[in-house]
């Protein structure tokens, strides 16, 4: 069965030299909900997109054929939920287990399923392009869909087209994570060349549904700055299309605290110091600043915290998120949709019926 690992994180992150980390005061940006319309103009938006991530579509043990969603009535539980508008699903083609194999076709019928009865209890899906034919972790698989390499991504966009055909989600999340030049071992994968592939993705999705919402990653996912010189969202934002979200992710966990400060110092209970650090990394380094200043929309499409004895304050960070994306009137996608235990990111309880501490923290800081 494929997968997402609980890795979650920015694991290649290798040229962050957070030590060296000059801080500097978090400046007082407006947050009008707001986005960049196709005609080059501002257009305001009535409602933001805040709901759960949910990557267990396909039982991860026997029986295989009873989805968590239905078995366990998520969409009624989180339907009761303040202000929750949207189910993000990780949603995967040409790969066993994933919608297109023949073996196995209950998940091409749940996630049909899924968008229907959301659709019924007025919550927003977002489907969210995992892998195709190779693994999810594979960078150079995912930059020979960008780059086209071998017809992989007239294959990869073909797919994902029907499949936005077929389910008639609200929206569509171009790829998921999209690698680095250095992970894809691929000098090509410019971000000039990721935004022609988002273009192509674009234009075959809302002919597939003329109204699907689109939401696009930068590349690498992790840095949303011009890192190779050939722009980025900032500099050559998506305006042949109206209605686009640039989305985000970001974890607090094991992986974290490898590379941030400000990881550490949520780890050590500096939290003055650590949202200092963290409010200075989101806009800096991350790159969101560019995008706040230009009023486009934006969407934390991943966003948890690792629950355990290592990493303390997870609470702590968890909040200092939620009033960044409160104080920038951006959207918020929770990971993760599962019980912890096992999850060590989840927001159910282990029986699936109601929210852990966790996801009561997650629920506190719903927008009212």
């Amino acid at each position: 069965m494929v997968k997402k690992s609980l890795r979650h994180s920015l694991i290649a992150i290798t040229f962050v030299l957070v030590s060296s980390l000059v801080v500097s005061p978090i400046p007082a940006l407006e947050s009008p909900n707001r986005t960049i319309a196709s005609s080059g103009t501002i257009t305001y938006l009535s409602t933001n997109w805040y709901g759960v991530d949910f990557y267990r579509l396909v039982p991860e043990s026997p029986p295989y054929d009873q989805s968590p969603l239905f078995y366990y009535h998520l969409l009624d539980l989180i339907k009761s939920f303040n202000k929750v508008n949207c189910i993000r699903i990780h949603t995967y083609a040409n790969v066993p287990w994933g919608y297109f194999d023949s073996n196995y076709p209950y998940t091409k019928t749940w996630l049909q399923q899924a968008c229907g009865e959301a659709r019924a209890k007025d919550i927003k899906t977002l489907l969210s392009c995992f892998a195709n034919e190779f693994a999810e972790t594979d960078g150079a698989g995912k930059a020979s869909i960008i780059l086209n390499i071998n017809g992989a991504g007239d294959r990869w966009v073909a797919n994902y087209a029907q499949i936005i055909r077929e389910c008639q989600p609200d929206a569509v999340e171009i790829m998921n994570e999209p690698p680095s030049k250095g992970d894809s071992g691929n000098p090509n994968l410019t971000f000039q060349a990721y935004r022609d592939f988002v273009v192509k993705c674009c234009t075959a999705f809302r002919a597939a549904k003329p109204d699907v919402s689109l939401f696009v990653m930068d590349c690498p996912y992790w840095d949303m700055k011009d890192s190779d010189g050939t722009g980025s969202w900032a500099t050559k934002p998506l305006t042949e299309f109206s209605d686009v979200t640039y989305s985000v992710h970001l974890y607090y966990d094991t992986s974290t605290l490898a590379y941030f400060q400000w990881a550490k110092e949520y780890q050590a209970g500096n939290l003055t110091d650590a949202k200092v650090l963290l409010y200075n990394y989101i806009l800096n380094d991350l790159g969101l600043k560019p995008l706040i200043d230009m009023g486009m929309q934006i969407c934390w499409t991943e966003l948890g915290a690792e629950v355990g004895a290592s990493l303390p304050n997870w609470d702590a960070y968890l909040k200092d998120i939620y009033a960044f994306v409160t104080q920038y009137n951006q959207g918020l996608v929770q990971f993760a949709l599962s019980p912890n235990p096992p999850e060590p990111y989840g927001i159910l309880t282990a029986d699936w019926t109601q929210l852990n501490a966790l996801g009561l923290v997650w629920k506190a800081a719903a927008p009212s």
